[in-house]
């Protein structure tokens, strides 16, 4: 537990900044974690873009305000923790892009939280991006989840076998390439293999 609290905060402001990235490159986001003082990096690191939360410790009414205030472009960062967002609805029309600033050790409750945008009114390909390091608790983690995944569609469909999974970085690269633009950078760039797992360094 304590590694995990560790990682999360030891690469908040890498996630911060890739967060930014994203943002200034035209898109609006929900930023996903668990850890509050890991929200409070980002939300120092991220102020001038005023993210909004919608985590374990708002009020319902901050909630739904702070969803309003989303969708209706006051800010293009929502900050959600990993277990909140029952009943969440409706973000599927405003936003298509998940970045996972820190894991839980459940596969379903990724799926979860990606399910508040691939559903029903979505119109975009929705890209899920996790951030993950090489070291502290990453690793396991997502040894434990690859596992899990694995016993879970096991059970669904035992008849299943090993399924490939497949990674479209075309949207990743739009989003890269719109940001460069800004920037005065480079038009064309390489995205990672699989830029659903982008390395940062600790």
């Amino acid at each position: 537990m304590l590694t995990r609290h560790h990682t999360g905060l030891a690469k908040a402001k890498q996630v911060a900044d890739f967060a930014r990235i994203v943002v200034e490159g035209g898109e609006s986001i929900m930023l996903v974690g668990w850890h509050r003082d890991v929200y409070d990096v980002w939300n120092e690191r991220l102020a001038d873009l005023n993210p909004l939360m919608y985590t374990g410790l708002e009020s319902t009414a901050r909630k739904n305000a702070n969803k309003k205030a989303f969708m209706n472009g006051e800010s293009k960062i929502l900050i959600l923790s990993l277990r909140s967002g029952e009943g969440l609805d409706g973000l599927q029309f405003h936003c298509s892009t998940m970045i996972f600033g820190e894991l839980d050790w459940s596969p379903g409750v990724h799926h979860q939280c990606i399910g508040r945008l691939d559903r029903d009114g979505q119109t975009e390909p929705v890209t899920a991006i996790f951030l993950v390091v090489d070291e502290g608790s990453d690793p396991p983690i997502m040894e434990v989840l690859g596992l899990k995944a694995s016993q879970a569609s096991a059970i669904v469909d035992p008849t299943l076998g090993v399924q490939a999974v497949h990674s479209d970085d075309s949207h990743m690269k739009k989003l890269v390439d719109r940001y460069l633009k800004k920037r005065g950078g480079r038009h064309t760039v390489a995205v990672p293999a699989a830029p659903t797992q982008l390395e940062l360094s600790a």
